[in-house]
């Protein structure tokens, strides 16, 4: 039983957590394709799984909901720099129903889950779960993540495990600097921004725009972010300034622990590139978008199972502009800059082919 609550586990994070998985081949039964509409909003999922040839039943489990009681804490609250509930108009603390990635994280002997919620200011939630004998995962508590040392969480969109098993996240969509400074009132700036000053305290209906301005700086949002769990439930966040600013969908590392892609949400936008100086640092390294000459680069094609990369397939020779870049920063009253030297154009190398662990 024991070996297949590991199987289970493996299966269930197949992705997540794919260096962990030890089965050689993992095959899920089909699910069938919804024909009318109510079968389109209901929860449909697979029913079996086979591993290595065996084939074990398994099912939707519901883990929390927005809004779920879980130990001490409200599950999707967010709160402020201070650690104060967020509430709305009416004095009700607000529930996010923006749930957009749960990682899971084996650390020791205990099982975490973190999920980030999708709004501005964003909530993201620390929650360890317990396991039974049929796989079925159960939240045992939950506390929202301090995100106070890396000046709160803007619009986080998907996200993924690090090699090392770390969650990594991103913020979507990073608000319009120039517009901010160049705004003579608040009515220029757009409305999807200013519901961010709540992460500082200032509310949104009574604020001027000086207030705005002191409480939100547009250039701390926009990054890969990186939160550590140690077996004991303590947590370390941190921005990673050097992988760069832009509208991050996804940044996934690769199994080298060192190259990442970073994908950027939206139409005709960008697919970046960043090699760390070291293996499971991501705080330093070169930071290579493509050539505005050649942006329409054929998506290297990846071969994917038990969540290893068997093989990638090269990309088309390209030009990339490789940017050296730490998360060496400096923090004003109103900016927060990052130092950076830019190199000469270099042509990217083939992406390499990496084979999964024996």
């Amino acid at each position: 039983m024991t070996k297949l609550r590991h199987a289970l586990l493996a299966a269930t994070a197949v992705i997540a957590i794919g260096t962990a998985a030890n089965a050689a081949e993992i095959t899920f039964k089909g699910v069938d394709a919804p024909t009318d509409d109510a079968a389109k909003r209901a929860v449909n999922s697979t029913t079996s799984v086979t591993i290595d040839g065996a084939e074990h039943k398994i099912g939707w489990n519901t883990i929390a909901r927005s809004g779920q009681k879980i130990g001490d804490a409200t599950f999707g609250v967010p709160v402020d720099a201070a650690g104060n509930i967020i509430t709305d108009a009416s004095g009700k603390p607000v529930v996010s129903d923006d749930a957009d990635f749960t990682s899971l994280l084996p650390v020791g002997n205990k099982l975490f889950s973190i999920t980030h919620f999708e709004t501005r200011p964003a909530a993201m939630y620390l929650s360890e779960l317990s396991q039974d004998t049929n796989g079925n995962l159960t939240p045992i508590s939950t506390r929202p993540i301090d995100l106070s040392g890396i000046d709160g969480l803007w619009v986080p969109c998907a996200g993924a495990v690090t090699p090392w098993g770390s969650h990594l996240g991103s913020e979507e969509y990073p608000p319009n600097a120039r517009e901010i400074d160049a705004a003579s009132s608040l009515s220029e700036i757009d409305d999807y921004v200013t519901p961010m000053a709540r992460y500082n305290g200032v509310d949104p209906k009574l604020m001027t725009l000086g207030m705005f301005r002191e409480a939100f700086k547009p250039y701390r949002y926009g990054f890969p972010v990186e939160v550590k769990v140690t077996e004991a439930g303590e947590t370390s966040a941190a921005k990673h300034y050097a992988m760069g600013r832009v509208a991050v969908e996804l940044a996934y590392v690769l199994p080298d622990q060192k190259t990442a892609y970073i994908s950027d949400d939206g139409t005709n936008v960008g697919l970046f590139r960043f090699v760390a100086d070291k293996e499971g640092d991501l705080s330093s390294g070169r930071f290579m978008p493509p050539s505005g000459t050649r942006l329409q680069q054929k998506v290297p094609e990846l071969q994917i199972s038990n969540g290893s990369i068997l093989a990638m397939a090269t990309m088309p020779r390209c030009a990339w502009r490789s940017i050296s870049m730490s998360s060496s920063t400096t923090f004003s009253k109103r900016h927060l800059s990052t130092r950076m030297a830019i190199a000469p154009k270099v042509s990217c190398p083939p992406m390499p082919r990496v084979v999964p662990n024996a």
